[in-house]
């Protein structure tokens, strides 16, 4: 449902706006975005209509990007978030990384071009 509303505002062309708003109202505020009338009430607050945006939520666009986007996690084994796949071939975590900040530099060009040139330093990144 989450990757559905982050599409929807992308459509929208809110995401940016709402994007950080979102992920504190559901992490801080418990919004339940699986009730319509709970995530109904919070788009009003935000100024988005909720009419259009359940519209835009159920559109082939937005659900073709959110099934698109289904597949991929289980393609890549992506088990939580924050999560990254690198071209397709391996995934890194920051679990794996020691933290968001590793998790990117893990993936860093300079970085990531030395781990799979060393065998035992590709460890960090998991092959697909």
């Amino acid at each position: 449902q989450d990757a559905a509303i982050f599409y929807s505002f992308e459509a929208l062309g809110v995401l940016d706006k709402l994007h950080r708003p979102l992920f504190d109202a559901i992490h801080r505020d418990r919004l339940n975005t699986a009730s319509p009338q709970a995530l109904t009430e919070w788009l009003q607050k935000q100024g988005v209509d909720p009419t259009k945006f359940f519209e835009t939520l159920k559109s082939f666009g937005v659900q073709s990007k959110t099934r698109r986007a289904t597949q991929q996690s289980i393609a890549y084994k992506i088990d939580g978030t924050p999560a990254m796949a690198v071209q397709g071939r391996y995934t890194v975590s920051a679990e794996q990384g020691g933290s968001r900040e590793g998790m990117l530099q893990t993936v860093d060009g300079r970085h990531y071009r030395r781990l799979l040139g060393h065998r035992r330093g590709a460890g960090a990144l998991l092959r697909l």
